[in-house]
């Protein structure tokens, strides 16, 4: 689909797609620890697993008119399928069933967060909610606003402390997927707000813990050396307090 010349497609349509998009930053704000939302000039949006090793996603890849009664369809593609079929789907709804099509493939990755096979699997859950709880920032704002422009700079610097840390671990640690990680949060903090960016935070440091409370330890610290500048009621603040 391309939208980068909007007056060349239908009045209507464009608002459909406005009210959409709308909805669907609005899910994905309240299920921010779950998934993330993107859109641009050839897409109409996407949702997409935070853990970004899965694949999962819910697309809608084109909305157009039809018919005489001037009905709007959208074309979607998801994966997985169901709960049966690790496949991806393609289909043509309207928005009432966009909606209810979203619902399901979001409770089916949520169930995914639910499952422990081993012992060890409940025990770094357990671990992670710890740490995902010191990310639970509580400004009045935290879901629906960046960080300032100057707590941006700073935490991007905080971040780059991080992500040195992590390149100078490599020959000792498998942290490439972390990294990763960071430099897209760094590229992603001007447009994130406060919570997901906590989530992502969050996320990063439960994937260093994993590979023991020595790197661990040292990601924390070096974060901290310009997070401090920035930090949020809560988040850096708990996890300075947690340390102590």
């Amino acid at each position: 689909m391309e939208l980068t010349n909007k007056k060349a497609l239908p009045l209507a349509l464009l608002q459909e797609i406005q009210q959409i998009r709308a909805k669907a930053r609005q899910f994905a704000r309240e299920k921010q620890e779950f998934i993330e939302y993107r859109d641009n000039n050839t897409i109409v949006f996407q949702l997409s697993d935070l853990e970004n090793t899965s694949g999962f996603h819910f697309t809608v890849s084109d909305s157009r008119i039809v018919g005489n009664k001037a009905e709007i369809a959208h074309t979607i593609y998801f994966f997985p399928r169901n709960r049966f079929e690790i496949i991806e789907h393609k289909a043509t709804v309207d928005t009432e069933q966009l909606f209810i099509m979203v619902d399901t493939w979001l409770n089916n990755l949520i169930e995914y967060t639910t499952i422990q096979l081993t012992e060890a699997e409940q025990i770094d859950n357990a671990s992670a909610k710890e740490i995902y709880d010191l990310f639970d920032f509580i400004d009045d704002d935290a879901e629906t606003a960046t960080f300032n422009l100057k707590q941006q700079l700073y935490l991007d610097d905080a971040l780059a402390n991080v992500e040195a840390t992590l390149e100078a671990s490599k020959d000792e640690y498998e942290v490439t997927v972390i990294i990763q990680e960071v430099k897209a949060l760094r590229k992603a903090i001007p447009n994130e707000t406060k919570k997901s960016i906590g989530k992502k935070l969050s996320k990063i440091f439960v994937a260093a813990k994993k590979h023991g409370i020595s790197l661990f330890k040292e990601v924390v610290k070096d974060f901290l050396k310009d997070a401090v500048k920035w930090g949020a009621e809560g988040g850096v603040h708990r996890l300075m307090e947690y340390l102590q």
